[in-house]
């Protein structure tokens, strides 16, 4: 191989190594994650019927999360001492049981894995699973992520269309609680940007051992 040829590689190399870096870091800003909304208002306690419930739709694709944080932080009045809970399930299952008027804590069967960090100061973080938040009360946090579904170990993805359930368990003497509810659905701007990251180091990598294996070989000339 000529040195016409062999400068050609590597210029070639770094050209898509460095393109790959840059693509990464500019793509995502583009395609980066959807924000569904920052505040629940729970206005009936503990109620029987699904359509008394605060619901947010969302879709996922595969490798896609969304990601929720639940605050029940809103509540001024302590006395009220306010509780929430949180499910998952299918979109069909949610047309389903909102026809029926079904009580939300009756569908056990159907609710759906999540992994949850529970954030309470000054204790440490908690992790875990699960498919019912149940009971979350005032001063409590939840960084929650769900991806389809999961057991006991796991969550795993699961492309489709669902919807997060919220209400709450009792509202004390307060008409109605604002809770702290902010729902984030991964765009696939995280995957390209470590796609085109692995690109990029790669094709730097690349280039660098062919220069270096050029110099080489040029010395024992």
């Amino acid at each position: 191989m000529d040195d016409k040829k062999r400068k050609q590689i590597f210029a070639g190399l770094v050209i898509i190594g460095i393109s790959s870096l840059i693509a990464g870091g500019i793509i995502p800003l583009f395609i980066n994650t959807t924000n569904l909304g920052s505040v629940a208002t729970l206005s009936v306690e503990d109620p029987s019927d699904i359509n008394d419930c605060h619901a947010t739709i969302f879709s996922i694709g595969y490798g896609q999360q969304c990601l929720v944080t639940l605050s029940n932080t809103l509540e001024t009045d302590p006395s009220n001492s306010i509780t929430v809970d949180l499910i998952f399930i299918s979109y069909e299952n949610y047309v389903y049981y909102t026809g029926l008027g079904t009580d939300p804590n009756n569908l056990g069967t159907s609710y759906l894995r999540f992994q949850y960090t529970e954030i309470r100061y000054p204790e440490s973080p908690t992790v875990g699973r699960s498919t019912h938040l149940d009971n979350v009360a005032e001063g409590h946090t939840y960084n929650i992520e769900f991806a389809g579904d999961g057991d006991s170990n796991y969550i795993y993805s699961r492309p489709g269309t669902y919807v997060l359930v919220v209400w709450s368990d009792n509202l004390g003497s307060a008409p109605s609680a604002l809770v702290g509810l902010s729902v984030n659905v991964e765009g696939i701007g995280d995957l390209i940007n470590t796609i085109c990251s692995w690109i990029g180091w790669i094709s730097l990598a690349a280039a660098a051992i062919f220069a270096l294996a050029y110099f080489i070989t040029k010395r024992k000339r």
